[in-house]
């Protein structure tokens, strides 16, 4: 694939950098994860951490499903 705009040694420049998406997006799961969690405290695993499964697919690790209770706190005061 070109673009006919950027000179070549740039093209060449750009196609050789690694890919940020999957990096990117355990940080975005990450940070998303410890959000709910500090902003739910009664948020835990639904199922033992031995149960959780990864798809199959040889390209792409990710959960099937990521099963959860919630025992709702009650504010103080």
């Amino acid at each position: 694939m070109s673009d006919s705009t950027l000179a070549p040694d740039i093209e060449q420049a750009l196609y050789a950098l690694p890919p940020i998406g999957a990096p990117l997006a355990r940080v975005e799961g990450q940070i998303a994860l410890e959000s709910l969690v500090r902003r739910f405290p009664g948020l835990r695993l639904g199922v033992p951490a031995s149960e959780i499964s990864h798809s199959k697919s040889p390209f792409i690790r990710s959960l099937t499903a990521l099963p959860a209770e919630f025992e709702a706190q009650r504010p103080a005061g």
